[in-house]
């Protein structure tokens, strides 16, 4: 049976397979020469075309192009159709269409049967992070949930799966053959997205789980499509500012509605990704000979990197215009960001500037990271040095760099690495008078009851609900105005229980669900996923203990620190 990993991208997709025979993890090809999926449908006459065979008829006549499906996923329909979707053709359904095409092609790929046993997908950190994205993560899993050939879904994040294959790479190259433990700082840079994470993996130290880690996100900062829900300083809005400036370098005038909405601009950006993705040895000889501090540092006879198709001219591609765009519109932000993060690591007093630590990495990844500007501003920024243990370890070609997301994700998915689960506070309910079970108890004041304890071994997205000493179900009474609260602790100490209150615009979501028009009993639980956002869960009883079928709710907040003033 075939288990995979996806890193489900908003400009690119890709798919990974652990194979037992070679013990190895292979990213899907697919008659194409680089595992890079384009996140594009294309529909012509009702007939739809998928990945690269849709970026190619990108501006042909009677075809609709959708892309950026992914992120419209949290939005609302009449956002979607400012954007090119319909009715018919919601970002739901376009969606649900093209991971069909790239699961189905992975299955005759990969030649493993007709099914897939567990599909893990992966999505950026922050759709663990807010209300908006939260209801993204959970249309997406149950647009996974379709398919009657997956028999598995879990939506992991992009940082956790990188990282485990991190420690899964660190453990096949390293001497001590054991996995990784200490802080990775992931700068995953993208077509759309510059996402930046400071993670911490502590492997887990059982004989019988030797692939065990617990991997934490410490902090998160980022620009483009992830964070400011449209594409920014990132991969492709470099190429486009690129192709633009050569353009009226070369005197061509923009079409009447800009050359953004033009086919032939789009078809040279295309081509200019094309060039910048195979051309990295001229890319990186012609910065090294004449710098990157100023582009007229470039000698005119070896300035052209390139020509680009548009229409009937040949546009030259130089590099001094490649650099001045860099410096522009790339380099503030990436150094803004990375700031931030450093800004971050400087009050933790994490020791990141520590040339010979085994226990700090530096990983930069994503397509875009591959750009030698991008990795040269990286370098400086940390100060690398030729022998730097800071990003020896983990990452050994261009391939681990880019289809990290994927493979790490292949690899939960075969439960060649696992990651272990651990409660970071205690959670429960502190409740005003409540009945003990099958409403046979006695009012009493008001007490806490924890469904999470903090440290404990948890499973993600299983929910844990208040038992008694003998390990029943507590029951509450529910009412409209019944004084249930959320509470909580940080430590050990459950006697240090904090109930803050709900911030306003969570508050009435907790409140319908713990409240009954007339009244009812109910067990209630929380459950964590792998970024920490909590649910809660509301199973009711009968007035003589039993549970109700049919009558059970589930209401997914926000993360603890974004849930309680």
């Amino acid at each position: 049976m075939l288990s995979l990993g996806v890193d489900f991208g908003s400009t690119y997709s890709s798919v990974s397979a652990y194979r037992r025979d070679t013990n190895n993890v292979e990213p899907m090809l697919a008659g194409m020469a680089a595992p890079h999926i384009p996140s594009v449908v294309s529909v012509k006459n009702g007939a739809m075309d998928f990945g690269k065979a849709a970026k190619n008829r990108t501006g042909k006549i009677g075809v609709k192009t959708f892309k950026g499906f992914k992120m419209l996923l949290p939005e609302d329909l009449e956002t979607a159709r400012r954007r090119g979707y319909t009715d018919k053709y919601t970002p739901e359904y376009i969606t649900e269409r093209y991971l069909e095409n790239i699961l189905t092609s992975a299955i005759q790929y990969y030649h493993r049967g007709t099914q897939v046993e567990r599909l893990v997908i992966c999505v950026p950190e922050i759709w663990f992070q807010s209300v908006k994205s939260v209801n993204a993560r959970a249309k997406l899993r149950e647009i996974c949930r379709k398919y009657l050939f997956v028999h598995q879904v879990q939506i992991v994040s992009e940082p956790s799966a990188a990282c485990a294959f991190f420690a899964y790479n660190y453990y096949r190259n390293t001497n001590r053959k054991e996995l990784y433990d200490g802080q990775i700082l992931l700068i995953d840079y993208g077509g759309g997205t510059l996402d930046i994470t400071l993670t911490e993996i502590n492997p887990c130290r059982e004989k019988d789980q030797p692939g065990l880690m617990e991997i934490r996100v410490l902090e998160q900062t980022g620009a483009g499509e992830n964070a400011d829900g449209e594409i920014g300083e990132a991969g492709i809005a470099y190429m486009e500012n690129v192709m633009e400036r050569s353009l009226r370098r070369f005197g061509v005038e923009p079409p009447a509605d800009g050359f953004r909405t033009d086919p032939r601009f789009l078809r040279a950006v295309d081509r200019l990704e094309e060039d910048l993705q195979s051309m990295t040895g001229s890319i990186r000889n012609t910065y090294n000979a004449f710098g990157t501090d100023n582009p007229s540092d470039i000698m005119e006879e070896v300035d052209e990197f390139t020509t680009i198709e548009y229409g009937d001219k040949d546009i030259p591609i130089r590099f001094s215009v490649m650099l001045e765009v860099y410096k522009e519109r790339i380099y503030p932000v990436l150094d803004a960001k990375l700031e931030e993060m450093i800004a971050y690591m400087n009050e933790k007093k994490i020791p990141f500037m520590e040339r010979n630590s085994e226990n700090f990495k530096i990983a930069l990844v994503g397509g875009f990271g591959n750009f030698y500007l991008v990795s040269k501003q990286i370098e400086e920024k940390f100060a690398f040095s030729s022998s730097d243990r800071r990003r020896q370890g983990i990452i050994f070609n261009r391939g681990d760099r880019e289809n990290a997301i994927s493979m790490g994700a292949a690899l939960l998915a075969e439960g060649i690495i696992g990651i272990r689960n651990t409660a970071p506070y205690s959670i429960g309910i502190k409740s005003f008078g409540c009945l003990g079970d099958g409403g046979s108890g006695e009012w009493g004041p008001a007490f806490t009851d924890f469904a999470i304890q903090y440290r404990e071994p948890i499973q993600f997205e299983q929910p844990f609900f208040a038992q008694d000493a003998d390990g029943r179900p507590i029951l509450y009474y529910l009412s409209d105005n019944g004084p249930l609260q959320i509470a909580w602790s940080q430590s050990r100490d459950l006697s240090n229980t904090q109930t803050d209150r709900i911030r306003p615009e969570y508050e009435q979501r907790v409140r319908r669900a713990l409240s009954g028009s007339y009244g009812m009993l109910a067990a209630i639980g929380f459950s964590l996923d792998a970024a920490g956002v909590v649910s809660l869960h509301v199973k009711e009883y009968d007035w003589i203990g039993r549970p109700v079928d049919g009558r059970s709710r589930i209401v997914e907040l926000t993360r603890l620190d974004d849930l309680l003033v």
